[in-house]
């Protein structure tokens, strides 16, 4: 009589799966979906977080654990020691912050997040006025503050006074610039991009990469910057001035650790970095995150888009 139970509770805990993100195990693989909207990707060596939207409603799937749904959600780094995002609350129009599942808040608007295995950093604004926050120290007020990255060793975030943008890096100030378009810090150091006229330059531990054309979209990595570009009819990558290529199709992956890029090569799928090439993959990729052990993309197929998380595999 036990039996005629079986199938019932195999069809609700199927449906609570699917409701939560529907998930299979394939070799080393979990994927995720079918999503009806991209989803955004962020990988550590051994975690992961999944940002997607669902009928208007965001979630986070956190290693596999889902948090919502929110109003809105902000994600810009992870790490294996620390994970969080913040968001704003369906009810109370308000921005919280999850670190670590600790909540805080709350705050009227959260800016950008970072966070390394030993720091944690967040811009926020109050009472008219916008300040960041750095391990629970506090820089401020600025009119508003851009780019916000942490490390274990620094920090860097740009702010505008008397319309001009600012660095403070560990500190001490830097400027003014005309524009500053992305900062980043690591083990190895600080990083920034910034304009000056018709140009466009890139600041690596003060070694200065450029000058780029300005309309040029670069990318900030733990290792260096890249970006795609076209010699004549040949597409090619640029990292750290390193040129690779000529590919069919490029896709640079922004939230890996290090510089990485989907590429199309004879109708294959791959992802390379500066010294490796994962793949051939059977579906094309649209976004992705890679680290030293993990590769989370995201490709579209029957019925959504799906995330898959696996190990890869190298060529």
């Amino acid at each position: 009589m036990k039996k005629k139970f079986i199938w019932p509770i195999v069809f609700l805990i199927t449906a609570i799966l699917l409701i939560s993100g529907y998930f299979l195990f394939k070799k080393n693989n979990i994927i995720y979906g079918p999503y009806s909207k991209i989803p955004i990707v962020y990988i550590s060596d051994n975690k992961y977080a999944i940002n997607y939207e669902e009928n208007g409603r965001h979630y986070v799937n956190l290693n596999g654990k889902i948090f919502g749904p929110y109003a809105d959600i902000k994600i810009s780094s992870m790490t294996d020691k620390n994970q969080g995002f913040a968001y704003l609350d369906l009810d109370m129009n308000e921005w919280y912050l999850n670190f670590n599942n600790n909540i805080s808040g709350a705050w009227q608007k959260i800016g950008d997040i970072s966070m390394s295995e030993n720091s944690m950093g967040f811009s926020y604004f109050s009472a008219g006025q916008w300040y960041v926050n750095i391990n629970n120290e506090r820089y401020g007020p600025y009119e508003s503050i851009g780019g916000l990255a942490v490390s274990d060793e620094d920090f860097i975030f740009y702010y505008v006074r008397d319309n001009k943008n600012y660095i403070l890096i560990n500190g001490s100030e830097y400027g003014p610039y005309d524009v500053i378009e992305k900062v980043s810090t690591n083990v190895a150091g600080t990083a920034f991009i910034y304009l000056r006229g018709d140009d466009k330059y890139v600041n690596v531990n003060d070694k200065i990469y450029g000058p780029y054309s300005v309309s040029m979209p670069i990318f900030l990595f733990s290792n260096g910057f890249a970006f795609q570009y076209f010699d004549q009819n040949d597409l090619m990558v640029n990292i750290n001035d390193l040129i690779m290529g000529p590919y069919d199709a490029i896709n640079i992956l922004p939230n890996s650790q290090f510089a990485a890029f989907h590429f199309i090569k004879n109708e294959h799928n791959y992802v390379s970095t500066s010294t490796r090439i994962y793949g051939p993959y059977s579906y094309d990729f649209i976004s992705g995150a890679v680290s030293r052990n993990k590769i989370g993309v995201c490709y579209q197929g029957k019925g959504g888009w799906y995330v898959s998380i696996d190990k890869g595999k190298i060529n």
